[in-house]
């Protein structure tokens, strides 16, 4: 019998599993469920229940770290599944044994299941995508000479869903008129933790543009780069984070690394970073002596006030993205505690705003 994942998401009793390890209690009359959220309390906050689980849907969504997904992704969080181990698993809770899989068959329906997961979410929780730029090719499975000459690995340009846009990709803003020309650029999608896109860049591959890197246009979206941080949504699973100025500084470091798009840190990183789970951030500026002490300091003394703040020193002149990853880790790993020297950097107004104790 071909596998409906669809019917099996529905038809586990994820409730009854669910309360071996957390509350879940009724929230309405339609099959919704309140509970709390898996990663929320992986990152040791302490919430108020939210309506969080569709039975009749098979989907869960979290209000507050946006994390969404369906039933099973539930039975592979709390149990410690595999996806192949989670497929066999709900079939056993079912009453008739309907697929009988075998380890193989398993896997080879996880790409299948990603894609059918993504377009689900999509659909019943109404949650926007981002459009990439005209043009855009998928970097998955293959390497451009670009990308082997920044030594981004096949794991990470796969994982993050890079892409390019070959020679000629122009599109044409029809309510201005105005071109955009992004050939020849690297393609960097920032998705949140259900891989839907929140943004991209697109990064010179020439190294000869005056504009090494182009956003889209502010019509695509009416946000702006200004409105987020860059890998927020992986980074923010983690109560340790790092936070880089470049995009492929974030891209070398890992999952916890986010990219400030800059040297300078604003009031909108400040809310993003409020949101996640951090205990602790390491800040890891480039050793290339563009960024001024003083600059450094004024930076750590903000993030201070809400975080344990540590600086991560390179151990010679260079970009971060510049240096193999074991030298980055260790590097983070290795970070100093920052101790305040000045006085209070954030203006008081805006700190009771990033509290959340005033609109």
């Amino acid at each position: 019998m071909k596998l409906n994942l669809k019917e099996l998401c529905r038809g586990f009793d994820v409730v009854g599993f669910l309360q071996q390890y957390v509350e879940v209690r009724p929230f309405n009359r339609s099959g919704e469920y309140e509970m709390y959220c898996p990663y929320c309390l992986e990152l040791g906050h302490r919430l108020k229940m939210r309506p969080f689980l569709n039975v009749a849907k098979g989907i869960y969504h979290c209000f507050r770290c946006e994390s969404s997904g369906m039933s099973i992704d539930l039975v592979m969080k709390f149990g410690n599944f595999t996806f192949g181990q989670a497929l066999r698993f709900m079939e056993d809770g079912i009453d008739e044994r309907l697929y009988d899989l075998n380890d193989t068959q398993a896997d080879d329906l996880k790409d299948q299941y990603e894609t059918w997961r993504q377009t689900e979410l999509a659909q019943i929780l109404e949650l926007p995508t981002f459009p990439l730029p005209p043009g855009f090719v998928s970097l998955r499975g293959q390497q451009l000479p670009y990308t082997s000459r920044r030594r981004l690995s096949q794991e990470v340009i796969d994982r993050f869903g890079l892409g390019y846009c070959p020679e000629g990709s122009v599109w044409v803003d029809p309510s201005t008129g105005v071109p955009h020309n992004y050939s020849n650029r690297l393609i960097i999608p920032d998705t949140d933790i259900n891989g839907r896109v929140l943004y991209w860049t697109a990064r010179d591959m020439t190294d000869r543009h005056p504009q090494k890197y182009k956003n889209p246009p502010g019509t695509w979206t009416g946000i702006g780069s200004g409105s987020l941080i860059f890998n927020f949504h992986r980074a923010s699973r983690h109560t340790r984070g790092v936070i880089v100025e470049g995009y492929l500084d974030s891209l070398r470091v890992g999952d916890d690394c986010m990219a400030t798009s800059g040297m300078g840190l604003k009031g909108y990183h400040l809310q993003w970073l409020m949101r996640g789970g951090f205990k602790e951030l390491v800040l890891l500026d480039d050793a290339d002596g563009s960024v001024p002490a003083a600059h450094i300091q004024a930076k750590a003394t903000q993030l201070s006030q809400f975080f344990a703040i540590f600086i991560g020193k390179l151990p010679w002149r260079g970009d971060p993205d510049s240096f193999n990853h074991k030298t980055l880790r260790d590097a983070i790993a290795n970070a100093t505690p920052y101790r305040e020297e000045t006085g209070n950097s954030v203006d008081p107004e805006e700190l009771l705003v990033l509290r959340g104790q005033k609109n």
